[in-house]
């Protein structure tokens, strides 16, 4: 007895950086094959008092071993120390201490709290997970660009969001709503979880409607600012555009000095901005197509042709060579007139 407690002792010495637990674990399964040898040879002994005591001593031992293993984890923080010292009803526990050593942990018993030291070390190693997953979010969108491309051959810019801001903005999104349904192993990261599920959605909405605004935008202002007579047919419409223009312009004049893809959409109303726009656009759009039907119930092989083409005509009509163009959409039998 004297000899098990005597290397235990020594184990008991080590410091707490320095204890290589698989080394201890190997050599106290061969002091308990040792122990169950002797008990075979002499059966009496087994009995004894002393061979119990023994025993037992080593059972301890096999259990604490791997606990201790499992809290050299490198996902043990302060808050999973401060867990253990409640569990085990003392002041603290603090393994960064350079003088604590492994008696010191044995002394906590940590056999007697077997299931929550493991239930411990399990939500740490989950939340190690999640903390990295978080750190390359934050890392990713630290530095993600929203990129801008010349609209025509202006010196105007509109958004155009690459690839990876799609893709990541999708995978991240999902990846976090994962994250806020692992329940207890979350609640630590709660407030980051939520913030960036709330700042990406941010991000998304505002590009999502930014590239809506943009295409209507783009679609109309040939029509509403070149165009005579969408000009003198939709007065009301064609003003209301022009002060989409002017804000959108002023809006991507800003825009294009800021970089970082999440400031950039996270400025304060920039959303509530573009929705205002995009209701607008909606409006002279609804006005121009039914200026359009209008113009097709006139004369219904106006149908044929694309919108596009049919304002072309229609901007044109005091110069019949423009729109010879779209003749044979109109006409099948017809290629062109001579005038």
């Amino acid at each position: 007895k004297q000899s098990v407690h005597g290397v235990y002792e020594g184990w008991e010495k080590e410091l707490w950086e320095d204890v290589n637990t698989v080394n201890l674990e190997d050599q106290n399964k061969k002091l308990r094959k040792q122990l169950k040898e002797r008990g075979a040879s002499y059966p009496a002994m087994k009995g004894w008092q002393v061979y119990r005591d023994i025993d037992e001593s080593m059972a301890i031992m096999a259990t604490v071993l791997p606990l201790v293993h499992d809290l050299h984890s490198d996902a043990i923080r302060a808050r999973h120390w401060a867990a253990l010292a409640r569990i085990c009803n003392v002041k603290a526990v603090d393994p960064s201490d350079p003088k604590f050593t492994l008696h010191d942990m044995l002394m906590l018993k940590l056999h007697s709290h077997k299931e929550e030291i493991e239930d411990i070390v399990e939500t740490a190693m989950k939340e190690l997970k999640i903390e990295k997953k978080l750190t390359e979010i934050e890392g990713v969108w630290s530095v993600m660009e929203l990129n801008y491309s010349a609209h025509k051959d202006t010196e105007m810019f509109v958004p155009r969001p690459s690839e990876e801001v799609v893709e990541s903005m999708e995978a991240h999104q999902m990846e976090l709503q994962g994250i806020y349904g692992m329940g207890k192993f979350m609640e630590y990261f709660k407030d980051r979880v939520v913030q960036w599920q709330s700042e990406l959605r941010i991000v998304d909405d505002t590009l999502r409607m930014w590239m809506a605004v943009s295409r209507a935008w783009a679609s109309l202002e040939s029509i509403f600012l070149a165009s005579a007579d969408i000009r003198s047919q939709l007065p009301e419409d064609t003003k209301r555009f022009e002060g989409i223009d002017s804000e959108f312009k002023e809006l991507m004049k800003e825009a294009v000095l800021e970089a970082n893809c999440v400031r950039v959409c996270s400025v304060e109303g920039r959303l509530e901005s573009l929705k205002g726009m995009r209701e607008k656009l909606e409006m002279c759009q609804k006005s121009l197509h039914e200026y359009l039907d209008i113009k097709k119930k006139i004369f219904p092989r106006f149908y044929f042709v694309s919108s596009v083409a049919l304002l072309d005509m229609l901007a044109n009509g005091t110069n019949p060579p423009k729109i010879m163009t779209y003749l044979g959409d109109c006409y099948d039998a017809l290629a062109n007139l001579n005038f």
